[in-house]
């Protein structure tokens, strides 16, 4: 590889959800250490929003976003349309005539989540086409067992991928029961690498992080699976209400995710108001802090549970004592691999106030333990993030080497 190679990364989201910030963010740090002269390109999706909503650079690159349309909208039906008259050409290809590599980011995109990953793979298989290498960066996939058919179809394709950096153990399993092996490397999520940037704890809202607190972050998100929003507020406004009786110490509303149709701010304001509005028990940590200052806020917290999986690796990367709150596959293999159980993940669906408030006081009550159990595992799972760029320097160091051998 040269040494000023041009990294597209394409497929995360808008920067409004911080996790997605973190990716960004993090990746580029990556990156940067061990190609300190690369080129970066962020082709991120708009998800709905205006390009006047997403910042030109990240970190110094320029981002490129691409609107895309929903499922049956009209745009989504122009796009089929052009792809079966053989204009429906992936906006990425437009980026590929000086691209070294295209690194795949979306994290959970080749998973169930969001239906069938047709469009990834069609993806994939377009820049593999043109010459590219293709790399999924700090991947969680499948599993697929539920479509045995599509899950044989992405066993064969997966192996076409240059390189999968898994960011899980239970991902690095599964493809190994596909076949899928020469080509996996097991890394840890890239925000493992995000640095916090530190605040003035005396800015508006942010005095009460002086003392200790108990840190809760809650979505909207979560009410697609549960089926009912008003439900899903009300359970969340009796959990915070229950946890706030609990503990001997402020409860500190976190939002992570700023976009229009899944705001962690508005949805986490109509939950304090349930509460009764904020008091010296209840805060709300009520402005959309960037990603790097969010790690800082919740790197202050006693204790935190969320439902973020990147809310959450920003508080384990803070060697804080976390609760996961799962509603995916995501959650479970990442505290595998730090915990070796699941001991700190509660399912959403297990959520009710009483059990909520026991495993919260369970963690506060073992907190010096987990944060000492942190303390040992989290630098290594920092550098595993790190590690995933010398393996795709190697990885196409060998590609080019066999290629040129007669």
């Amino acid at each position: 590889m040269d040494d000023s190679p041009l990294f597209v990364l394409h497929g995360n989201g808008t920067v409004l959800n911080r996790g997605c910030q973190a990716i960004a963010v993090g990746t580029t740090g990556i990156l940067q250490r061990e190609f300190p002269l690369c080129r970066l390109i962020h082709a991120s999706y708009l998800h709905g929003l205006s390009r006047s909503q997403e910042p030109r650079t990240i970190e110094g690159f320029p981002v490129v976003p691409w609107a895309l349309t929903r499922r049956y909208s009209p745009g989504w039906f122009a796009y089929q349309f052009r792809k079966l008259v053989g204009r429906g050409q992936e906006p990425v290809l437009s980026l590929l005539a000086d691209a070294s590599v295209v690194l795949e980011c979306g994290g959970d995109l080749f998973t169930l989540d969001y239906g069938l990953p047709t469009r990834q793979f069609s993806i994939a298989q377009a820049v593999l086409d043109a010459g590219r290498p293709f790399v999924l960066w700090g991947a969680t996939i499948g599993p697929f067992s539920k479509e045995p058919q599509f899950e044989r179809f992405a066993g064969e394709q997966l192996k076409r991928f240059t390189l999968i950096c898994a960011r899980e153990s239970a991902t690095v399993e599964y493809l190994d029961s596909l076949g899928v092996r020469e080509n996996v490397c097991r890394v840890a999520d890239p925000a493992f690498a995000l640095e916090g940037r530190e605040l003035d704890l005396d800015e508006e809202g942010l005095a009460v992080l002086r003392q200790p607190c108990v840190g809760l972050n809650f979505s909207s998100l979560i009410a697609r699976y549960q089926g009912d929003l008003e439900s899903w507020t009300d359970q969340v406004a009796g959990i915070v209400r229950a946890v706030a009786r609990a503990v001997d110490m402020p409860v500190v509303l976190v939002p992570h995710v700023f976009t229009p149709d899944c705001n962690d701010l508005l949805f986490l304001r109509r939950v304090l108001e349930r509460t009764g509005g904020p008091s010296g028990r209840i805060t709300l940590i009520d402005k959309a802090y960037t990603a790097r200052e969010l790690k800082f806020i919740i790197s202050r917290l006693a204790a935190f549970a969320g439902a973020r999986t990147h809310a959450t690796i920003g508080s384990l990367s803070s060697l804080v004592p976390t609760l996961s709150v799962s509603y995916s596959a995501k959650a479970i293999g990442i505290n595998r691999d730090i915990f070796g159980n699941l001991d700190w993940v509660l399912s959403w669906k297990q959520a009710a106030p009483d059990v909520f408030v026991e495993k919260v006081q369970s963690l506060l009550a073992q907190a010096s333990a987990v944060r000492a159990h942190l303390a040992r595992v989290i630098p290594a799972m920092r550098e595993s993030a790190y590690r995933s760029a010398g393996v795709l320097r190697e990885r196409i160091a060998g590609l080019r080497a066999e290629q040129q051998t007669p």
